[in-house]
C-alpha cells in the first residue's frame, strides 16, 4: 500500500500541478501589482483594528485558526524533509512558492468573504466550495462537492490526523528518550482526549485556543531559531550560497556527490511549502469565511499574512538554521530528527536545549494544526451533508487521530501530499475563473 501511495503522490505532485500553483500565484501577483509587498504593512495593521460586520470570529481569531493549521509539522518535519530529500536548494523554491502564494492567499480570502454562506441555524461559513457554487454558477456544483469531499478527506486521512499525531509521538519519544509502545499509546490517548475536549466547544473554542497557542508556540520557535542563526552568523553567507546554487545546480552544491537533482529540489520545495502554508489548497479560505470583515479585500489582506508568517518567515528561518549547522549532511533523510539535530548543534546548552525546544514546539504545532484542520474538515462535511455528516466526521476524525500514532512516517507524508494535491485542483480552477472579479473589485477598493 505504501508503494502505491508514493506512486500516486508523485503523479499528483508532478510538473503540471507545481507549474499551475506557481503560475496562479504569479498571475495574481502581477495583476494586483504585487499586493503582497505593497499592502503587507496595511495587512498587519488590520489585525490590530476592531472590526464589524457579519461573521463568527474576529479577524485575528480567523487568522489564528488558519495559522494553527498552517504552523504545524510542516514547519519542522516538512522543512527538514524538503532539505533532506531535495537538498538545500529546496528552500529557494519553498520561499518562492511562499511569496507567490501570498497573492494566491489574498484571492482566497477575498472570495471566501465575497461568497460566504449561512447554515440552517444562521451561522456564517464558506470556503472554496461556496465561491465555486455561488461565484461560478450552479452548473459547477459538482466541482464544489469534489473540493468539499477532498477537504474533509484531507483533514481525516492525512493533514489533520495521522501527520500531526505521528509528529507528536516522535517528539514525545525523543523528549523521554524512549521508543517503546507505552509512550506511543499514552501519547495517542492524551492527544485524542485533549482534542475531543477542544472540539466540543465548536469554532469559538477552537478560535480561542488558537489565539493562545499561535503566539506562544510561534514566538518560542522564532526566538530559538534566531538564536541559532546569531550563534552561527559566520556560516550564513555560505548557507545562502549553498541554497541558491542548490536551487539550480544541486550536484554543484553537493560538491559532486550524487544526490538530489533539480526536479527533486523544485518538487520538494514547492510541495512542502504548499503543505505548510496551504496557499492554493483553499483550506485557509474556510477560516477566513467565518471572520468579521467590512470588505472582502480586507480579509484577503489578513489571509495573506498567514502565508507570510508561516513560510516566508518561519519555514525560511528553520531551513536556514538547518543549513548553517550542516545537520543535513549528517542526517540527510530529513524528518523531525534532522531539525532536532540542527537545533542541538546550534544550541548545545544544558544537555541539548535546542532539541528540547524543537520537540516541545513540535507537540504544540501539531496539536494546533489538528484542531485547525478539524474545523476545515467539519465545514466541508457540513456543506456535503448537514449535521448528520458532521457527527460522522467527528467520530471518524478522533478515531483516525488515535490510529495515526502507529503509521509509518513516509507513508503518512505521501498520503497527506496526495490529499493536498487533490484539494488544490478544484480550488485552482475556481481561482482562475474568478480572477477577473478579484482583480476588478480589488482595484475599486484601492481607489478609496
Amino acid at each position: 500500500m505504501a508503494f502505491w501511495i508514493e506512486k500516486i503522490d508523485r503523479m499528483i505532485w508532478g510538473a503540471p500541478l507545481i507549474l499551475v500553483l506557481l503560475a496562479v500565484g504569479m498571475v495574481f501577483s502581477v495583476c494586483l501589482r504585487w499586493i503582497q509587498v505593497r499592502r503587507l504593512p496595511m495587512a498587519l495593521r488590520l489585525l490590530l483594528h476592531s472590526e464589524q460586520g457579519e461573521g463568527e470570529v474576529s479577524r485575528f481569531g480567523a487568522l489564528a485558526t488558519s495559522l494553527a493549521a498552517m504552523i504545524g509539522t510542516g514547519n519542522i518535519v516538512g522543512v527538514a524533509t524538503a532539505v533532506g530529500l531535495g537538498g538545500a536548494g529546496a528552500l529557494f523554491w519553498m520561499l518562492l512558492a511562499g511569496i507567490l502564494g501570498m497573492a494566491t492567499g489574498y484571492a482566497e480570502g477575498f472570495l471566501a468573504v465575497r461568497f460566504r454562506m449561512r447554515t440552517e441555524t444562521g451561522e456564517v461559513y464558506g470556503g472554496p466550495f461556496a465561491y465555486i457554487e455561488r461565484g461560478m454558477g450552479k452548473r459547477f456544483f459538482p466541482l464544489a462537492r469534489i473540493f468539499a469531499l477532498c477537504g474533509a478527506a484531507a483533514a481525516v486521512f492525512g493533514i489533520g490526523t495521522v501527520t500531526q499525531m505521528n509528529g507528536i509521538v516522535g517528539a514525545m519519544q525523543s523528549l523521554l528518550g524512549r521508543t517503546d509502545a507505552a509512550v506511543t499509546v499514552v501519547a495517542a490517548v492524551l492527544m485524542t482526549l485533549l482534542t475531543a475536549w477542544v472540539l466540543r466547544g465548536g469554532v469559538g473554542r477552537i478560535s480561542n485556543v488558537s489565539m493562545i497557542l499561535v503566539p506562544v508556540m510561534g514566538g518560542l520557535f522564532f526566538v530559538a531559531t534566531v538564536a541559532v542563526l546569531i550563534l552561527r552568523y559566520q556560516e550564513i553567507p555560505n548557507a545562502v550560497r549553498e541554497i541558491v546554487v542548490g536551487a539550480f545546480c544541486p550536484r554543484a552544491a553537493a560538491g559532486g556527490v550524487s544526490g538530489s537533482m533539480l526536479a527533486a529540489a523544485i518538487r520538494m520545495g514547492v510541495s512542502r511549502g504548499v503543505f505548510s502554508n496551504e496557499a492554493g489548497l483553499g483550506s485557509a479560505a474556510i477560516a477566513s469565511a467565518a471572520a468579521k470583515a467590512n470588505h472582502p479585500a480586507e480579509q484577503g489582506l489578513v489571509n495573506m499574512t498567514g502565508t507570510f508568517l508561516d513560510t516566508v518567515v518561519l519555514c525560511t528561518l528553520t531551513g536556514l538554521a538547518i543549513v548553517v549547522t550542516g545537520a543535513h549532511r549528517i542526517l540527510p533523510q530529513g524528518g523531525a530528527a534532522l531539525t532536532a539535530l540542527a537545533y542541538n548543534m546550534g544550541l548545545p546548552f544544558f544537555g541539548g536545549l535546542g532539541g528540547i525546544v524543537v520537540n516541545i514546539t513540535l507537540i504544540l504545532f501539531a496539536f494546533a494544526s489538528t484542531i485547525g484542520w478539524y474545523y476545515y474538515g467539519e465545514t466541508c462535511a457540513r456543506y456535503l451533508g448537514k449535521e448528520r455528516a458532521v457527527h460522522l466526521y467527528h467520530a471518524l476524525f478522533l478515531c483516525l487521530l488515535f490510529c495515526g500514532a502507529f503509521l509509518n512516517l513516509e507513508t503518512v507524508w505521501n498520503l497527506a501530499d496526495c490529499f493536498n494535491g487533490l484539494m488544490a485542483v478544484p480550488n485552482l480552477i475556481a481561482l482562475v475563473a474568478l480572477a477577473p472579479l478579484v482583480i476588478r473589485e480589488t482595484k475599486k477598493y484601492e481607489k478609496f
